[in-house]
């Protein structure tokens, strides 16, 4: 904050108007305020300070005893105070609360504490924009401008007095306020709050990495618990000495899978051989059923047998063919002798003879007939015997096939009942070796947990290195900035 201009109106010892300004001293960082005692030097930082806070810069004077005793009653006291701060321009005013005369009649009336706060060259435009282009930040109330100050700044009024202001001697009270308050004003002085927020952090990731550390700790006791060890020394000495019996146990198991793999392999033979077992079992089913068909076997071959004899009749039927066709010619010589009686009935004694052959072969014929309709019926009765003989030639040969193949079949399963037995002779043998290693497998799996117990210690101790290394940078950082701190 610099100071620009100050205008100071029947406050302290000037009755009337007084305007310093500043910016004729350019841009000297030093000047000197000389005068003798009583000449107003520490009003006019009592003016600067009641311009900014409402308040002088001790506590020996109230703002409403500013007024100047020696002022005409009709003028105000105020000051007012430009001020720049960054690259920004301000002006603050305030009147205290004090007694002016009355606009009409005789008499005085309380003229209430007023300020007004404006930002100067403004280069925005609102409706508290004036025609200076200064914005009004503030219109009346004395505790929004001291609020607003305050922002500004960054400074309360007692610590503007001990930093800004040391009228009188107060620097010596500065020197002899407590550490708590000096860290509170060289902090807001110095703007030391990255510095506090960067130890907080630093104090947070401690305090987690501290916890980290000790939930890794309780999380290696656990794991020594689990083990029944008492440290990790133990458990490592415990380690180094099931590590042989370790890598025996794994030799072992090794083996053990080998076995069991062989062993697999003769259960799948097995397996395939029950299931040729089961197809045995269909073949004797199918070999039972054909047992059971044999009486309608037998049946089939009486009806070849039938048709055998069937055959020996057939050069009968030849024979009934030939008199069939010797019945066809006497037929017609019946015919011929029956138009000669009728042309030769007076050739009666010739004809006579001829008759009685006539007769005779009539009789024959009708002997005929009759084979003949014994030979008609014995004809189906050769045809279902052909058919018959057929059937019983194609399940006589299907009878010898299954009977070779039910004899390669009962050859086929003596071996595997000797194969059998065999792999069951080694799959007893097998289960024998794998029950004597079961107290190995459990001992393997005690070893197996146990090495996963030390892996993971490992890692809780590699963890723990690293949050260690964590703990000591982040206390060195924490020194380096607590001796930044203590050096500023």
């Amino acid at each position: 904050m610099k100071p620009l201009k100050l205008s100071l109106q029947a406050f302290g010892p000037f009755a009337g108007t007084e305007l310093i300004d500043f910016e004729r001293l350019g841009s000297n960082p030093l000047f000197l305020i000389n005068g003798p005692t009583g000449a107003g030097k520490s009003s006019l930082l009592d003016a600067i300070c009641f311009a900014l806070y409402g308040q002088t810069t001790g506590a020996e004077r109230e703002p409403a005893q500013m007024r100047c005793d020696y002022a005409d009653p009709a003028l105000l006291t105020e000051v007012t105070l430009d001020f720049s701060l960054a690259d920004k321009r301000y002006r603050i005013r305030r009147a205290p609360t004090q007694q002016r005369p009355k606009s009409r009649g005789d008499g005085s009336t309380t003229q209430q504490a007023e300020a007004q706060l404006w930002r100067l060259d403004s280069t925005e435009t609102s409706a508290t924009t004036n025609a200076d282009n200064s914005t009004l930040l503030v219109p009346k109330k004395v505790n929004e401008a001291t609020d607003a100050i305050e922002t500004l700044i960054g400074l309360k009024v007692e610590q503007f007095r001990q930093v800004m202001v040391l009228p009188q001697g107060k620097f010596r009270e500065l020197l002899m306020a407590d550490s708590k308050e000096r860290e509170k004003i060289f902090s807001q002085l110095f703007q030391t709050q990255i510095y506090k927020r960067i130890e907080d952090r630093l104090k947070t990731q401690a305090a987690g990495i501290r916890q980290a550390v000790e939930q890794h700790q309780n999380q290696i006791k656990g794991i020594l618990q689990a083990a029944e060890v008492g440290s990790e020394a133990d458990l490592d000495a415990e380690l180094a000495t099931v590590q042989p019996q370790l890598e025996l146990a794994a030799e072992t198991k090794q083996q053990a899978a080998q076995e069991q793999t062989h062993a697999s392999r003769a259960q799948d033979q097995a397996v395939a051989l029950t299931q040729r077992f089961d197809s045995r079992d269909q073949q004797q089913q199918q070999r039972q059923l054909l047992q059971q068909r044999q009486p309608e076997i037998d049946g089939l071959q009486q009806q070849l047998m039938q048709a055998a004899t069937a055959q020996q009749l057939a050069p009968l039927q030849q024979q009934q063919q030939q008199q069939q066709q010797q019945l066809g010619t006497i037929e017609q010589q019946r015919n011929q002798c029956t138009s000669a009686l009728q042309q030769a009935q007076q050739q009666f004694e010739v004809t006579q003879t001829n008759l009685s052959r006539a007769q005779t072969a009539h009789a024959e014929v009708d002997r005929f007939k009759q084979q003949q309709l014994q030979l008609q019926q014995h004809q189906g009765q050769i045809e279902q015997l052909s058919q018959a003989q057929l059937q019983a030639g194609q399940c006589q040969q299907t009878f010898d096939s299954q009977q070779q193949q039910l004899q390669q079949r009962q050859q086929q399963r003596q071996l595997l009942l000797d194969e059998q037995e065999t792999k069951q002779t080694l799959l007893v043998a097998l289960h024998r070796e794998l029950e004597a290693l079961a107290p190995l497998q459990i001992q393997l799996n005690r070893l197996q947990q146990q090495q996963q117990l030390r892996q993971q210690l490992e890692t809780l101790r590699d963890q723990h290195r690293g949050l260690k290394q964590q703990q000591q940078q982040a206390q060195q950082q924490y020194q380096l900035e607590q001796a930044e701190f203590t050096a500023i």
